[in-house]
């Protein structure tokens, strides 16, 4: 009787998590975007909007206070606008940086792209994480000053190569 009990709860209890995590998988907010064959599709991309509000994005290296942060990770899921019989090879491209609609100390960016390699018509995920170079890279103090609290924006290309 006790394993039939304990058997039962364990059940319940599965399903409750399983509910619990379907309802807040529903809550995040995660856009898909479409690419067409042979198409790219090309986002305006905004760092300022994407750093937790009261946070400052500052260099790995730096000494990190309670306000601040070494990246931004922005997380999409990709994929095709249709079935293909082949299977392409999904690019992924940031171009066009620009800090404050400057482009002067853009070399100072570091954006990496975590993608599989290829892309079909089940929506992937892509991560892009936004980061600003080392001291020792050659950000020094007065460069840092002169882009902190400023917009970064680039633009994301997405596209299927077949």
């Amino acid at each position: 009787m006790k394993k039939i009990i304990i058997t039962a709860t364990l059940i319940i209890l599965i399903g409750i998590t399983s509910l619990c995590y379907s309802y807040w998988d529903t809550l995040q907010n995660k856009e898909i975007i479409n690419i067409p064959i042979g198409k790219a599709t090309t986002l305006l991309v905004s760092i300022t909007d994407n750093v937790p509000e009261g946070k400052t994005l500052i260099p790995a290296d730096a000494i990190q206070g309670i306000n601040n942060v070494s990246s931004v990770d922005l997380k999409y899921s990709v994929k095709l606008d249709k079935e293909t019989v082949s299977t392409p090879t999904l690019s992924v491209v940031a171009s066009n940086i620009k800090i404050g609609g400057d482009e002067t100390y853009s070399d100072f960016i570091v954006i990496t792209i975590v993608k599989p390699e290829t892309i079909s018509f089940n929506a992937v995920d892509v991560t892009v994480s936004v980061s600003l170079k080392n001291q020792s890279e050659g950000i020094t103090e007065d460069i840092y000053n002169s882009i902190n609290s400023k917009s970064i924006t680039f633009d994301l290309t997405f596209s299927a190569i077949v």
